[in-house]
């Protein structure tokens, strides 16, 4: 049947007939994954993939992913970082036009540029593509929340965390839209479990989330004790400015 062919069709774009190019896209997963220093790795490894076999359209999506996590994690201007985005992604749906990933990095890059709208629609088809999908149930929330739909954006950002229940960024992300609701004692209580993991050693977010969550409390003691915790890793001269500051 037509399907049946398209279906094996799709199948067969999601892989390579490479087997380095293969390679290099599973360690840029696994990169990508574990976050940290792995996100820059990551996309050298995706790109590496792509120009040893340019029509392979996971790592393609790949790359798109990871470009959208650039302004965030490197301080990549947003306007070149985004249109390596799109044009990584759009290659990608043009080999196969059913990758979540593809749909989700469009999506995320929507949403940054404050195109709410198309934002819901991209993420509604990447997730009805693929509705156990993490990673777009977790953008999908975050992003309604920075565009001022966090009571929309909660339960699609506790949905990621059920998927995904270890990845630390996937329970920071809700600890943001938390506390873009003011729940202060929910978002303090989830980012202190996060900041218990060793395998969240990379998100520092979430000692300014408990920070800005302590002042806007007006709990001034408890914010000093949180920036003391920040600044201890930095050495004597970083607690005797905050000791200064507060």
């Amino acid at each position: 049947s037509f399907e049946a062919a398209e279906a094996l069709e799709r199948r067969v774009s999601e892989r390579t007939t490479d087997p380095e190019a293969y390679s290099l896209y599973l360690r840029a997963r696994s990169a990508y994954r574990a976050r940290g220093d792995g996100v820059k790795q990551s996309i050298e490894l995706y790109r590496a993939a792509v120009k040893r076999d340019p029509k392979f359209a996971k790592a393609w999506a790949g790359v798109a992913l990871v470009e959208t996590l650039r302004p965030n994690w490197f301080g990549t201007p947003s306007a070149a970082a985004f249109l390596r985005a799109r044009d990584a992604a759009e290659r990608a749906l043009a080999l196969d036009p059913m990758l979540p990933e593809a749909y989700a990095a469009l999506g995320n890059t929507a949403f940054s540029e404050g195109r709410t709208g198309t934002g819901r629609e991209l993420f509604e088809r990447a997730l009805a593509i693929a509705p156990s999908y993490a990673t777009g149930w977790q953008w999908y929330g975050w992003g309604l929340s920075l565009n001022g739909a966090s009571e929309e954006g909660l339960p699609k950002s506790r949905r990621a965390v059920e998927l995904d229940p270890k990845a630390p960024i996937v329970r920071q992300d809700l600890a943001v839209v938390l506390y873009n609701l003011e729940r202060f004692a929910d978002t303090e209580a989830l980012c202190e479990q996060i900041l218990a993991d060793p395998a969240a050693n990379f998100l520092p977010l979430c000692l300014s989330i408990i920070f800005d969550s302590q002042m806007v409390r007006k709990d001034f003691a408890a914010a000093r004790t949180t920036l003391r915790r920040a600044a201890e890793p930095r050495g004597v001269e970083a607690l005797r400015f905050v000791d200064q500051l507060m």
